[in-house]
């Protein structure tokens, strides 16, 4: 007599297989969306430093324009200082799975200001955004004296040695 149907055990090893697939597939999104929130918030760091410079050329409101960092915001503000509590400043939060890992500003500073005319700024350095849940996953930004902003991902250990023309 033949039986119709699955076996407990082939329904089992069917939930199995199905557990190990989703939690595969969930660690490649994580790490997705991770990457992904890390590489926003470095464009967006980006832009907020641009538009600080281009604001200050443009001399608007006879001012100079500045970003301030902290490890979990940025602010763009208008003046050669930065006070927390002016309603002009404008806050960008960083995503929840990103922070500013190190903020290496010329005079030990946070705040980064802009020169009328020239564009440049005495508070050249780095700014370093991480990963909360993956140290390795870091990228530096780079402002110059000029303040233009230059960016570039953390390359792992060893790599360019396995790859050396990606890293010329």
């Amino acid at each position: 007599m033949k039986s119709r149907g699955f076996t407990l055990i082939e329904i089992i090893i069917a939930f199995v297989i199905l557990a190990v697939l989703a939690t595969v597939i969930f660690g490649v999104f994580r790490t997705f969306d991770e990457s992904q929130a890390l590489s926003r918030d470095v464009s967006n760091v980006v832009s907020i430093v641009e538009r600080a410079r281009q604001l200050t050329l443009f001399s608007k409101d006879s001012s100079k324009y500045g970003v301030h960092f902290a490890s979990d915001e940025v602010v763009l503000f208008k003046g050669g200082s930065y006070y927390s509590s002016n309603p002009d400043n404008i806050v960008t939060k960083l995503h929840s799975k990103i922070f500013i890992q190190d903020i290496n500003l010329n005079g030990g500073v946070s705040d980064l200001v802009f020169e009328r005319l020239s564009g440049e700024t005495e508070q050249n350095g780095t700014i370093t955004l991480q990963s909360k849940t993956d140290s390795s996953k870091t990228k530096t930004l780079t402002i110059e004296k000029t303040g233009l902003v230059r960016w570039f991902f953390q390359k792992p250990k060893g790599i360019e040695a396995l790859h050396p023309h990606l890293f010329v």
